[in-house]
């Protein structure tokens, strides 16, 4: 924050220096003023993401001495916009001491799933260069500036605008990884941060090119294109967290995902350039006068478009409707191994059906015809006795997550889904998933333990399509292990959530 005011007060000191040098009078002194717009980004490689450079445009008014007929001394001052976008996805990890239990070190965890930050800055070019010109004829030149150029940002701030993270801790002496705990700052994180950021004085290359039409009052019209290359890097520092172990969060630019942040612009600039100090040669008016352009007569020669000309498009209902409704019926597993109910697909081909004529309904062969309504039939069949059955068989709808609660196997995510869906289609009734643990931790620790990973199950039906008020969530902690916590193998499988129907 106090660089940003520093800055803005030798943005003014420039420009004051800069009216002066104008006013001066020289052989031959231009004043450029231009707009652009184009490719301004924030350039920057996250470690855990991508960055996506951003549009801005540039403000710029410069002032130009000639010391000879083609070579100048350019300076001015310019305001730019620049903009990117930070994507992170993945795990931060990072040693931390645990000041509430006694200066234990744990390792800090912070999970980011699609959290995106978007970045905004407005700076101060104060540019220095050399200018080149040279007539193409009596009336366009051709202009070229290079040099350098100081960057002072002035305004920026960043902004969250999607996704969340996880924050957990893993204390290694216990093997024990913790979340949801507030007093830690370990949980869930879905807040829309947004702030300024520290940033610094900066350097760049810069190119300019284009040409300039001369009118018959001395003024010129300049159209070309621009660069900006940053040299340094203007975040004041990179050695923050992101997520810092105090809860505080420091954007992607100011983290140490980032190691270097730079200012990279290019696109089309439009301006006005207006001369002084000896006066320019113009153009002679007894130039010989250009021949006006004759146009030939393009009356006859498009043929006038008409809505009879126009391609019909065919209102009734498309024939091949039946064959598609045919080709997803074929799709569906054969009623006699059908296992796995998947609604979606069930509900796709009633909702085609349903929608084809009876005279597109005759045209479906009857094989297919005759497997849909079996298929239906199975669907009806699947009822709570079925559930019920199913959840009794205790190997199969027991989930055994370790201490990193990582993802399911393929059979055990295939179970989640049947069990899923049989609550789509039966939404009366309700099942419990109950969370045990090992002895690894005290009691209580193990206590919250089993109720997140009964959460954890429930999250991923619920993404499976089932509806939380179906679902019920409690914790038996350590006080119901299926086998004796002797050994690894043992504990491993006392860490487990179980699904039960409720009756």
């Amino acid at each position: 924050m106090k660089m940003i005011k520093t800055n803005r007060n030798r943005i003014l000191a420039v420009l004051v220096a800069v009216l002066f040098l104008s006013s001066t009078n020289g052989q031959n002194q231009y004043l450029n003023m231009s707009v652009g717009g184009g490719l301004h980004t924030l350039q920057h490689d996250p470690s855990l993401g991508s960055h996506t450079p951003g549009i801005g445009g540039t403000f710029n008014v410069s002032y130009v001495y000639f010391f000879s007929s083609h070579w100048g001394l350019e300076s001015g001052l310019g305001i730019s916009y620049y903009q990117s976008k930070s994507k992170i996805d993945g795990l931060d990890e990072s040693r931390e001491t645990d000041a509430v239990n006694g200066g234990q070190a744990y390792y800090l965890r912070s999970i980011y799933s699609g959290w995106e930050e978007k970045q905004r800055m407005i700076t101060a070019e104060l540019p220095v260069g050399i200018y080149y010109r040279t007539d193409l004829s009596t009336k366009t030149s051709l202009l070229l500036g290079f040099g350098g150029k100081l960057t002072l940002p002035f305004w920026n701030e960043y902004k969250v605008t999607d996704g969340s993270f996880e924050t957990k801790g893993y204390y290694p002496f216990m093997n024990v990884e913790i979340f949801d705990l507030p007093h830690h700052k370990f949980g869930r994180d879905e807040t829309r941060y947004s702030d300024e950021m520290d940033t610094r004085l900066g350097a760049a290359l810069y190119l300019d090119l284009g040409l300039n039409h001369w009118l018959k009052n001395g003024m010129g019209i300049y159209w070309g294109v621009y660069c900006n290359y940053g040299l340094t890097d203007v975040m004041d520092n990179h050695d923050n967290k992101l997520r810092a172990s105090d809860g505080s969060y420091n954007g992607v630019l100011a983290s140490d995902m980032v190691d270097k942040t730079n200012l990279l612009a290019a696109g089309v600039k439009l301006g006005v350039t207006l001369p002084f100090g000896k006066k320019e040669v113009q153009p002679q008016e007894t130039m010989e006068q250009e021949t006006p352009l004759v146009l030939p007569d393009t009356q006859n020669v498009v043929p006038a478009v008409t809505s009879d000309s126009l391609p019909k498009v065919n209102d009734a209902s498309n024939p091949n409707d039946w064959r598609s409704v045919a080709s997803l019926i074929k799709n569906l597993p054969e009623w006699e191994n059908f296992k796995y109910v998947n609604k979606a697909d069930l509900k796709q081909v009633d909702e085609a059906y349903a929608a084809l004529s009876d005279s597109e309904r005759d045209s479906l062969p009857m094989a297919l015809v005759y497997k849909k309504e079996k298929l239906d039939k199975q669907v009806a069949n699947t009822t709570k006795e079925k559930m019920k059955e199913a959840l009794s068989k205790k190997d199969k709808y027991s989930f055994y997550l370790d201490l990193a609660f990582r993802d399911f196997s393929g059979e055990e995510r295939a179970y989640m889904k049947y069990i899923a869906d049989c609550l789509k289609m039966n939404p009366d009734v309700k099942i419990k998933i109950t969370g045990h643990t090992c002895n690894i931790g005290t009691a209580e620790r193990n206590e919250m333990l089993g109720y997140e990973r009964a959460l954890f199950v429930r999250d991923v039906m619920m993404e499976m399509g089932a509806d939380s008020e179906q679902i019920e969530v409690e914790t038996k902690g350590q006080r119901e292990p299926v086998e004796p916590n002797t050994t690894e193998e043992n504990k491993s499988k006392n860490r487990r959530a179980v699904l039960k129907l409720i009756e």
